[in-house]
């Protein structure tokens, strides 16, 4: 992620939010795509409503990855050796400034009742926008999946400077996250800060006998005591087969985990204290864990509540 003086004129980071209205946008005429096929369910579902006339699939490695069936025309081609003649060639094109003016409108909007909100309420969520904006310049981030990499697609705006975002899917989610965030911090040396779940973290947690040899490492632990994505599920009305098969709720602390493995515990159950704990873990070279802890149920209840507001 980088951005500078010019980065809200070009990056769109606040489509996870606004594309869940219905915009009355003019349709765009072609559609161009690089890599592989996106994860934001809003953006999906937008492509799926829209009929550009073009929609071209662009991909190096020769990989098709399109199971809607969307891709008009299928290049295999150097996604940077595109992008830079298309820049070359587009140079004095003047387009009709109304399609960028409104999109670059809709996020400015976005934004400015997204981060209202944050403000307003504390949540994992916001614990995830604010630990974004106090990473320091060239930091790592390894981003665990459920709940946090969905909380960086909506809360997360594009910072003015430069971060690298990692991820690994594991399997179900949940294997292999901190083992990962270690191995990047050790190979990079870079200041690395690991985001995973409760039920990720109980998992993989002997990974954290890596963390001795990683003291520029912090693991952040978003502890709601269970498998929180699940809430968002129907099935989240049915009791008692939710909460025994589906929200798992263990009832345990990771304060014993971090002494275990030598990691500076440092604990938070609101904004100032998260805060704090992030600020002391950037400052000296030593491995941390940072616990936060919340409630699933009043999360998923403010992330609705925040929602809502753009219906």
């Amino acid at each position: 992620m980088k951005s500078a003086k010019s980065v809200d004129e070009i990056i769109i980071s606040g489509y996870e939010t606004f594309l869940q209205q219905n915009l009355d946008w003019p349709e765009p005429e072609v559609i161009v795509r690089f890599g592989q096929v996106p994860t934001s369910k809003w953006l999906n579902g937008y492509l799926d409503k829209i009929s550009p006339a073009f929609r071209l699939h662009i991909r190096e490695n020769g990989v098709w990855a399109d199971d809607s069936q969307r891709t008009t025309h299928f290049w295999q081609l150097n996604e940077t050796a595109v992008c830079q003649t298309l820049a070359t060639r587009l140079q004095n094109h003047q387009p009709d400034p109304a399609w960028p003016q409104t999109i670059h409108a809709t996020e400015k909007a976005t934004w400015h009742t997204l981060q209202a909100q944050l403000r307003q309420h504390w949540f994992d969520g916001t614990a995830i926008a604010t630990l974004l904006e106090m990473l320091p310049e060239d930091a790592n981030l390894l981003i665990g999946n459920s709940l946090p990499v969905r909380h960086l697609d909506q809360y997360g705006r594009s910072q003015p400077k430069t971060l690298h975002i990692f991820g690994n899917r594991g399997a179900s989610g949940i294997d292999g996250n901190i083992a990962t965030g270690l191995g990047v911090a050790q190979a990079t040396r870079r200041p690395t800060f690991i985001v995973v779940g409760d039920v990720t973290a109980l998992h993989d947690l002997n990974s954290l006998l890596l963390a001795q040899h990683t003291p520029h490492a912090t693991l952040i632990v978003i502890n709601n005591n269970g498998g929180g994505i699940f809430r968002r599920l129907p099935i989240s009305q049915h009791e008692p087969p939710f909460t025994d098969r589906f929200l798992t709720p263990h009832g345990r602390s990771f304060a014993h985990a971090a002494a275990m493995f030598g990691l500076d515990y440092l604990r938070a159950e609101n904004r100032e204290q998260f805060e704090q704990a992030v600020i002391t873990a950037v400052a000296p070279p030593t491995p941390h864990l940072i616990e936060l802890l919340t409630n699933g149920e009043t999360d998923e209840q403010i992330r609705r509540q925040i929602n809502n507001e753009f219906k």
